[in-house]
């Protein structure tokens, strides 16, 4: 019948399910074993006794030892601190020199050249125009200081000839060649009476190598003597006025110099292809004229080493870092330049 075939039919169900429940439970437990087997195995180590060492026994640490070992390290540090110093000041001097260097690139640029020639150029035109105006006076107080010493010399060549004549008429009256005169008399006594002050002041100064008859006669007259002073004393004031209107650029030896000094420093090629040393005499010349205008080498005790002007000029020629000889270099013909076509006019 039909519910005899249904419940078989539930049967046959319930035990299908209970197989596949039954397979799924299998597969779950080996899957589980599995699992298991692939874990490592890890393995805890015995504990094991620990094992004592001896104990040993140290020296005793004193304060001197420990003051030793600080010593010690601080000395070290000492060493590591002046290396380091001494690094530091290595490169100090390397970006000094560095930074020298960079300057003198900078200096040696094309518009820096051309700017110190153009300001070369027109400073020794300037320097050209001053000297040409102030000329005119240099040359009138010049001949005025040797009309001056001139005047005084044929006062005294004058005084030495009525001298050396009063002399002869003395000898001859004396001779009885002649009659006594009453002025000639007193000429010569007034020729003894200078005799006598100039041996007294060789007295005092302490010449005991002179011989009598050797000195000269240079004692001019009160008035011939104030006058001399008083036209040297105007010179003088009127060559201090030259060029009181002038910047010390152009009138200064040692400004003067230190410009071609800086030309020949910057641009050693250009300045001795120029030939400078052969015009700065010439350029000097007025200027060393007005400070000898009233040198006097018989009479001065100045000599020319002594001058501002000479040791300026002398530093130029001769750098304080060379110190032999270079006949090679044409600088140091300029000061003889100098006292052969300045001084020794003067003095002749």
């Amino acid at each position: 019948s039909n519910s005899d075939s249904e419940m078989h039919k539930s049967e046959d169900e319930e035990d299908l399910q209970d197989k596949w429940e039954e397979q799924q439970i299998r597969k779950a437990v080996k899957y589980q074993k599995g699992m298991d087997e692939d874990l490592p195995q890890v393995r805890i180590p015995p504990k094991s006794k620990k094992s004592v060492e001896p104990r040993i026994s140290l020296p005793p640490v004193t304060a001197e030892d420990i003051k030793k070992k600080l010593a010690s390290r601080l000395s070290s540090f000492h060493e590591v601190h002046r290396a380091h110093v001494a690094e530091r000041e290595k490169y100090v001097s390397d970006l000094d020199s560095a930074k020298t260097t960079l300057e003198k690139l900078e200096m040696s640029s094309s518009e820096q050249t051309y700017k110190f020639f153009k300001e070369m150029k027109t400073y020794v035109e300037n320097f050209v125009d001053c000297v040409n105006e102030k000329i005119a006076q240099i040359n009138r107080l010049e001949l005025e200081m040797i009309e001056n010493f001139q005047k005084r010399a044929e006062s005294l060549n004058k005084r030495r000839q009525d001298d050396l004549r009063n002399e002869s008429v003395a000898v001859q009256n004396i001779s009885g060649t002649k009659d006594a005169n009453g002025q000639t008399t007193d000429l010569m006594t007034d020729c003894e009476l200078r005799r006598k002050k100039r041996r007294q002041k060789r007295k005092e100064c302490g010449d005991s190598d002179h011989y009598e008859g050797m000195s000269s006669d240079d004692e001019l007259s009160t008035d011939d003597e104030r006058s001399f002073q008083k036209n040297r004393e105007s010179i003088r004031a009127q060559s201090k006025t030259i060029f009181e209107d002038v910047h010390e650029d152009f009138h200064q030896i040692k400004n003067i110099l230190s410009r071609f000094t800086e030309w020949r420093g910057r641009f050693p090629e250009s300045y001795y292809d120029a030939y400078i040393s052969l015009c700065l005499h010439k350029l000097l010349n007025p200027i060393i004229r007005v400070h000898l205008l009233d040198w006097n080498p018989l009479e001065d005790k100045k000599d020319l080493e002594e001058m501002t002007w000479y040791q300026d000029l002398e530093e130029f020629c001769y750098r304080e870092n060379e110190v032999e000889m270079n006949d090679e270099n044409s600088d140091h013909k300029v000061l003889s330049a100098v006292i052969e076509k300045t001084v020794i006019p003067k003095v002749s």
